[in-house]
């Protein structure tokens, strides 16, 4: 890797940490989807929103200096407030359900086949 591509990480590592701390030690994968979101809808990337999450979760984050530069420098608060209002309640809490699954409390029991011999 070159050590230009490191300073455009630096940038993407800095949004994660200013707005999802932790985010490292998350298993799921929505707070890409939510970035995704923030770069299309709120300042208005070319991109859609399959390539930008793909790129995000390989690190390809150069041709998005502009926006995670905007990103890093909106107040937190903002950004909170523009995902919390971009759906109805009912719309992302079934969006969380299926990208953020809760740990089960008890494990899965697995069946053994029977057999005849």
């Amino acid at each position: 890797m070159d050590l230009p591509n490191l300073k455009h990480l630096d940038v993407f590592y800095a949004v994660l940490d200013k707005f999802y701390p932790d985010w490292e030690k998350r298993e799921d994968h929505y707070y890409l989807t939510e970035i995704s979101f923030l770069m299309r809808e709120v300042l208005n990337s070319p991109y859609t929103d399959e390539t930008v999450i793909n790129n995000l979760r390989v690190s390809e984050v150069k041709k998005y200096q502009t926006e995670l530069n905007t990103l890093l420098n909106t107040p937190k608060e903002f950004l909170d407030w523009v995902l919390k209002h971009r759906m109805t309640a009912s719309r992302s809490k079934m969006c969380q359900s299926k990208f953020i699954k809760p740990k089960r409390k008890y494990k899965k029991k697995k069946y053994q086949q029977l057999t005849l011999f």
